[in-house]
Formats: structure tokens, sequence, C-alpha cells
């Protein structure tokens, strides 16, 4: 994670592909023309992937106006029915003029200082940085119970990348070299997943190439963004999210999360086969339970520290009992299951 020094020198096409956002572009929008990254130095790329609500409209306006150069690339009538993500950020990138691509999400927001953070990590070995992003909440128990499990989520890929193990990251802030994008061929190889344009692109760097992973862990560099509205938005994103687990490219990788999910599993079953067998398996729950809280509120709270300042301790024990349960069930359903997004009907 060694920053290299004063990076306004590399140039950056930063890409949002968006679908009906109407409500949330103008912010992103000002957010991204807000940075203190030299404004001859990067570009900006909007990719509408067949939205029906106007959206195009937005960045049109601000494109008269823009003194940052900022295109709008409209994809009409994809007739994929998996990988619209990439297949719109691809897309970007093929026009994108400057070395570095950032992706990102147009129901993000930014400081002023959030680009220069994240491309300060670049130095000539780095191919790829991933970025944090953060949940603001409104103060409810169903925002912030989402809060306190993605900054968990956040900062588990934070020591991932530092053990040199990457697994996870998100798309909503990713930065990397175009020539290593090229390299592992892009998205090719999971063109047919409906997500995983950010961990596939991760995981082929770090272990097909050369390229180092680095995570820019600055909470200048935080990208912000809003938690599910509803329980229904909230199980369909983490079915999305769970679709690609086990076609994950690096055997060692799956062996792993098939060993993360037995043990989620495990916190399940062992309270119920204590009713039934014996309460020696109530003990041993009770003593993994507690050592994966104490252990993980260790992690939030160094998290908390050093980059996301409003974490609520008050719902961590609420949100530790309710994990294994979705987690579970998500994980299931996002294999064996179909989902929506973004007004689309997926499979995986």
């Amino acid at each position: 994670m060694t920053k290299a020094s004063n990076r306004e020198d590399l140039s950056v096409s930063v890409i949002i592909p968006f679908r009906n956002e109407r409500k949330n572009l103008a912010k992103n929008i000002e957010s991204i023309l807000g940075q203190n990254y030299p404004s001859d130095n990067f570009e900006i790329i909007y990719v509408d992937d067949n939205s029906s609500d106007g959206s195009s409209q937005i960045v049109e306006e601000y494109m008269k106006r823009s003194k940052i150069k900022l295109t709008l690339l409209k994809i009409e009538n994809e007739k994929s029915t998996r990988g619209h993500k990439k297949i719109a950020i691809s897309k970007g990138i093929e026009i994108s003029l400057n070395e570095i691509i950032v992706t990102t999400d147009a129901d993000c927001f930014f400081g002023p200082g959030w680009l220069k953070s994240l491309i300060e990590n670049f130095n000539e070995n780095t191919g790829l940085v991933a970025g944090p992003v953060e949940y603001i909440s409104d103060g409810s128990l169903f925002s912030s119970l989402q809060k306190l499990e993605f900054a968990g989520l956040i900062l588990s890929g934070v020591g991932l990348v530092g053990i040199k193990q990457p697994i996870i990251c998100n798309g909503a802030n990713l930065a990397f070299r175009k020539d290593a994008f090229y390299e592992v061929g892009g998205y090719d190889s999971h063109m047919n997943f409906s997500s995983g344009d950010d961990e596939f692109l991760m995981q082929k760097l770090a272990y097909n190439t050369k390229w180092d992973i680095s995570f820019s862990f600055s909470k200048e560099a935080l990208a912000f963004t809003r938690p599910s509205e509803d329980f229904k938005s909230f199980f369909q994103q983490r079915k999305r999210w769970a679709s690609k687990s086990l076609h994950y490219l690096n055997a060692k990788i799956k062996i792993k999360l098939v060993l993360i999910f037995m043990f989620y599993l495990s916190l399940i079953i062992f309270p119920i086969v204590s009713l039934i067998q014996s309460s020696s398996y109530l003990i041993l729950f009770l003593f993994i339970f507690l050592a994966k809280i104490f252990a993980e509120y260790i992690i939030l709270l160094t998290g908390k520290h050093y980059l996301f300042s409003e974490l609520k301790f008050f719902y961590y024990i609420p949100a530790q009992m309710l994990q294994p349960l979705y987690l579970i069930y998500s994980s299931i359903m996002g294999l064996f299951g179909r989902f929506d997004w973004k007004g689309r009907n997926l499979a995986r």
C-alpha cells in the first residue's frame, strides 16, 4: 500500500456506467467535476446502459458547460443477457484517452481529494488500486446495520490486499492501468457473469501477472453511496454479489470461500443440534461466536479510527446475530437462483 508521491502526472479516464440514475447523476457529476486533480489531466466518460428515465439528459446538460472533457456514450439495443455493466465499462475504455482507468457508480459521490488520493497509490509496478466505499446511513436500524456490515467487507478487502491475497474489492471505487486490463483480456473470460467486473479483474491481475495490487487506505479516497432501501433490494444485491463466488478462477480462493460458508453454516447448525443432541454443541457455538464477535470488533474499531468515522456499535450485536442467516441464504440463492437488478431479471 506504499504511496508514490505526486502522481498528478498520470492521465486518468473516469468511467461511470449507469442505467436509470436520473435522481443521482447531478450529485455524482458535481462531485467528480469538483476534484482537485489537474483538469487537463483527466476526462470523464458516462456510459448510458439503455436508460429509460432520461438520465442522459442530465449528462448532456453538464457537457455544455464543463471545463473538463466530459463524454456521453450511449449503448442501445444491447442483446446480451449478462455482463451488461462489463460491456458498458469496456466500451468506455475503448474510447478513453488516458493510461489510468477509474471506475465508479452513478449513485456515488466524493470529496474533492478522492481522485488524487486514489491515484497517489500508483507506482511503476502497480496494476490496480482498490478504494474504500462507505454507506451513508439515514439513522434507521436497517441502514445502520448495513453500514456496519459493509464496513466489515471493505476492511476484509483491505486485509487481504495487505497480506497479498486479494480477493474482494468494489467497482464503485477502483483504478487500474489500461495496459494491465488488456494484458489479461479485460472482462472476456467472465463476460457470462452478471457481476464481477471488479473482483475477477483484481484476481486475474494478482494471480496471473506480475502487477502489484494496492489499496488506498485513506478517508480522502472514500466513495460514498446509500445502502439498500428495503429488504427486497438488499437480498437482490447480495444474491448478485454471491452469484460469481464459486466461479473464481483461482482454486485456492474457491476452497477458502467454501470453508467460510461452512463456518457460517455451523453458526446456524450448532445451536439447533444442541437442542437435539448435546449441550456441548451450544458451548462450542458460544466459543466460536464470541471469538468472531471480538475479532471483528477489533477490526471495525481500527477501521473507525482510520477510515470510517461514523460507525454505530450500538447495532453491532444485532448485526452479528443476523449475519449468518442472510449470508447463507444469499449464497445459496445467488448460486442457484435468479435476481433482479436495474430493472433486469438476471441469472448468475
